[in-house]
């Protein structure tokens, strides 16, 4: 099986959908694919890829004034009652503020 996965900037969120490996070969026909699901492919970033990535599982670190923030870390201490939706927001906006 193979999958794709698209960052959308213009949403702000990242999509994975698995896609037939003999279906979708060449590059004009996965992004004939991807504006076929409503993507505008100047607003995007994508891959395809065979192994399942769940997006969750990545790890995702964000940038802001030179200062690496682990978004995995903090989104998995708020599924695990760790932190609030509040104070994730909370730690993100200090970040941007320093």
């Amino acid at each position: 099986m193979k999958y794709i996965t698209i960052l959308d900037f213009s949403e702000g969120k990242v999509y994975q959908y698995e896609i037939q490996d003999d279906q979708y070969e060449s590059t004009e026909s996965l992004e004939s694919f991807i504006c076929d699901k409503g993507f505008s492919l100047g607003n995007i970033e994508w891959m395809s890829h065979y192994d399942k990535k769940n997006i969750l599982t990545m790890q995702f670190i964000q940038i802001t004034n030179n200062k690496e923030i682990d978004m995995t870390s903090l989104i998995l201490k708020q599924l695990q009652g760790e932190l609030t939706r509040d104070e994730v927001l909370q730690i993100i906006k200090e970040n941007y503020e320093k």
